[in-house]
């Protein structure tokens, strides 16, 4: 699958999205990215992603967040499902 990202200078994955634009990199991963992929936790390394809990969020409700995050996921792929058909 092909994405493209956007990464701060520690190469912080700050959003990933499906087309390509100005300041993003392309990058090609065998699965989908997990949800939360652009919460400013994930990096970038070795032409793959890296989750580092030490930069979640902390102080609030994980469960909620996993949660509101797998639907904005979902969302998106609904969205990207649209687009192919349209």
């Amino acid at each position: 699958m092909k994405y493209y990202l956007l990464l701060d200078k520690n190469n912080i994955i700050q959003d990933a999205i499906s087309y390509p634009t100005d300041g993003y990199i392309e990058v090609e991963v065998d699965k989908p990215f997990p949800a939360g992929i652009n919460g400013g936790w994930y990096k970038w390394e070795n032409d793959t992603y890296v989750e580092i809990p030490e930069l979640k969020p902390k102080g609030i409700d994980r469960e909620l967040l996993e949660t509101v995050l797998q639907r904005i996921d979902a969302s998106e792929q609904a969205i990207l499902a649209l687009m192919e058909v349209i």
